[in-house]
């Protein structure tokens, strides 16, 4: 899960306070499943959709697919995809019942699930869309922008980085240096032993590529601080607090 979360994938349906369902809306299918002309499509993937035994039995399953419908049409996808397992007869029923079409189901001997399931995106009812509130995902802490109107070739450039004011690092025992971040790498901020590692992924796998020495920030103890680069004009690079309870 923690990459999904780290990436805002991660919806929490809450009654109050109350969490009492959850669903993961990713526009990366799974290769396993998908073919290549299929991941083309304009498409989002949903998974891990579940409810609370508490809260069973009011449709707020159909609630939540109702809705990754309407978010998905709001950000120009043209379809939504799920894969259930293939042994759990109940639940491809569920899905037709909802209007889903199924495909096909996966032959891949090593993966349980595989039964595959798409509809169109289209939005919700205004009573259905009457009923909920989407909170906006955390703020984030805006990093140094990179003005295209400036620099339209550099902003464009693979490579361009983007300096975050007050963070300074080491790595592999050199001097201290103003930390720079790559557009199109994932990048956090991970406390181990009393000291911040800034971290960079590649393929799913973390690795540590610097240790922080001074920063203006208030970096808090126990939490992970996500950096990702925001596709705007001027682009920016933005700073998300993961606080460790929802971690």
């Amino acid at each position: 899960m923690q990459p999904s979360l780290e990436r805002g994938d991660v919806w929490l349906l809450l009654a109050g306070q109350q969490p009492i369902g959850t669903i993961t809306i990713e526009t990366n299918g799974d290769t396993d499943f998908w073919s290549p002309s299929e991941l083309q499509d304009p498409a989002v993937y949903l998974s891990k959709l579940a409810v609370s035994r508490g809260a069973a039995g009011n449709e707020y399953g159909a609630l939540l697919l109702e809705w990754a419908g309407d978010r998905a049409y709001r950000h120009g996808h043209a379809y939504l995809r799920l894969d259930a397992w293939k042994s759990n007869e109940h639940l491809q029923s569920y899905y037709r019942r909802r209007g889903w079409e199924y495909l096909r189901t996966s032959l891949n001997a090593s993966r349980r699930s595989g039964a595959l399931f798409q509809r169109l995106a289209t939005q919700m009812s205004f009573e259905t869309s009457a009923a909920l509130q989407e909170v906006p995902a955390p703020p984030a802490l805006e990093t140094e922008r990179y003005d295209s109107e400036v620099d339209p070739v550099g902003n464009f450039a693979r490579q361009h980085t983007h300096i975050r004011p007050g963070l300074i690092a080491r790595s592999n025992g050199l001097d201290q240096y103003r930390m720079g971040f790559v557009p199109g790498y994932r990048y956090r901020l991970r406390e181990e032993s009393g000291a911040w590692q800034v971290e960079q992924s590649y393929r799913d796998t973390w690795y540590q590529t610097a240790t922080v020495t001074g920063s203006d920030l208030s970096l808090t103890t126990g939490s992970l601080y996500v950096i990702t680069h925001q596709d705007t004009q001027p682009c920016y690079m933005s700073m998300v607090e993961i606080p460790r309870s929802v971690q």
